[in-house]
């Protein structure tokens, strides 16, 4: 019975627990990373499986390195490697976008928090690591949508379009305030090269709009595609 016991202590390092901690890690970064993955982010379930594992394997390896050979071998000194190092990862999920919008900052986040989660797993502390897990998915589910649906009402608008007719741009600009929008700020960057390529030396446009009430989006955003002189238009 002891020896059931010991096997299934998560704090002591046996085959059992071993298996049980990469299995438990596994399972948490598949959680965050179908989220993500189903939004269309650059990092989906494997990537957030894999980190999470390896995370929880650095910190078994360190206890191992401890338990072995014991003396002035710091448990925490691997796993501090892991906090430093998954930097690159997120790097790479974020871009910037032609609009000058900053893309993949959540993607990042989560994927370093894929790594904090594995490190709690692998050395045993399951309960923060399933605390900390539900607090992401709160924040990915519940959050998230709350956040749609203030933006969603919030008077509060930017668009992004382009164009390769210069002239077009006073005239959307004045048709937009005839409509009893406020012009907060105007952006105009030329480029040589816009949406799709279509673009010869046309320019980008990004407005910062303050609606007269926020049922206008729709109607704004039908206006400006429906211009001829409009490649593309988006919201940011």
């Amino acid at each position: 019975m002891e020896t059931i016991e010991k096997l299934w202590n998560l704090t002591e390092l046996s085959i059992v627990s071993s298996a049980v901690r990469v299995l438990f890690s596994m399972l948490a970064g598949i959680v965050i990373g179908w989220e993500r993955g189903r939004k269309g982010r650059p990092a989906g379930i494997k990537t957030h499986s894999l980190v999470c594992m390896a995370s929880a394997l650095v910190m078994m390896t360190g206890q191992f390195i401890f338990n072995e050979f014991g003396g002035s071998n710091d448990v925490a000194r691997l796993g501090a490697q892991v906090i430093s190092g998954i930097g690159f990862l997120g790097a790479g999920t974020i871009i910037l976008t032609g609009n000058n919008k900053v893309k993949g900052l959540t993607t990042a986040a989560s994927i370093w928090c894929s790594a904090c989660i594995g490190l709690a797993i692998g050395i045993g502390y399951v309960s923060g690591a399933l605390l900390m897990l539900f607090g992401v998915l709160f924040i990915f589910i519940v959050i998230s949508r709350v956040e749609e649906l203030v933006n969603r009402h919030s008077k509060v608008m930017d668009i992004y379009f382009e164009t390769n007719e210069l002239h077009c741009i006073g005239e959307i600009i004045k048709t937009v305030k005839k409509q009893g929008c406020k012009i907060n700020d105007v952006q105009v960057a030329r480029q040589d090269k816009g949406y799709k390529k279509k673009i010869e030396r046309g320019v980008s446009v990004l407005l910062n709009l303050y609606l007269k009430n926020s049922s206008q989006r729709n109607s704004i955003l039908l206006f400006l595609s429906e211009n001829p002189s409009v490649e593309m238009v988006e919201e940011v």
